[in-house]
């Protein structure tokens, strides 16, 4: 028997497919009505979905890409892209970085979105 894949992609990934300018508007929703998208889904749910590793199911998870992507992985990203335009001579390296930061995670709700892929907080 051969061994089960723990991910699988069961369409093609194409970025001409994803919708930028109403996911634009669906992650931006998302970001300053957060209290639309925990209603919709209830509190308690929403927490131990989104917030609280209480819970592993392979799509509800959403603790986990949270924690490690935008937690931690994000944290890393702006210490390493303040520095990166610090030693470039870019003026307010701190701005830069977290501009930059801001906008690829945006970037990839927005695509996470457009795949079916978003947790509870996405419209």
């Amino acid at each position: 028997m051969a061994p089960r894949a723990i991910l699988s992609f069961t369409r093609e990934v194409s970025v001409q497919r994803i919708r930028w300018q109403r996911l634009a508007g669906s992650v931006w929703r998302s970001i300053t009505h957060p209290g639309e998208a925990i209603d919709r889904t209830g509190l308690w749910p929403f927490v131990k979905n989104e917030v609280l590793p209480l819970r592993w199911r392979k799509w509800r998870s959403a603790w986990m890409p949270n924690y490690t992507l935008h937690f931690f992985q994000g944290g890393v990203a702006y210490v390493r892209t303040e520095g990166w335009f610090a030693d470039h001579g870019w003026p307010v390296p701190k701005l830069w970085a977290g501009t930059t930061v801001f906008a690829a995670a945006y970037l990839t709700e927005m695509a996470e979105t457009g795949y079916g892929n978003a947790g509870s907080a996405a419209f």
